[in-house]
């Protein structure tokens, strides 16, 4: 039996198998896809900043890319970012809702 909380809290949102994290919305699936892993250990407000803060970028990013080629150099720029920040992480603190929405909009 499937109840009405078990299911997206929007249509289209999907629902992640490991501890129950929602999807990401879908436009911005994509463009969160590298750094799924440090968005499902976040709670849902820091997700939302997360996702606020993608949107905003994917539309500047928009701007010079094009609507078609976007996403992916956003979720590449994403990939980057997260890589560079795991090298300077060595100090062992986690990466922080802000440090995660600051990958979107460091150049």
């Amino acid at each position: 039996m499937t109840h009405e909380a078990d299911r997206g809290a929007g249509a289209g949102q999907g629902w992640q198998q490991r501890g129950r994290v929602p999807l990401p919305p879908e436009d911005l699936r994509a463009v969160l896809a590298p750094v799924d892993p440090v968005r499902a250990s976040l709670d849902r407000v820091d997700r939302r900043l997360v996702e606020a803060a993608a949107r905003s970028e994917l539309g500047r990013v928009i701007g010079f890319a094009g609507c078609t080629d976007a996403p992916q150099a956003l979720a590449d720029r994403l990939a980057r970012r997260l890589a560079d920040q795991i090298q300077r992480d060595a100090a062992g603190r986690g990466l922080t809702p802000l440090s995660c929405a600051g990958l979107m909009i460091q150049g």
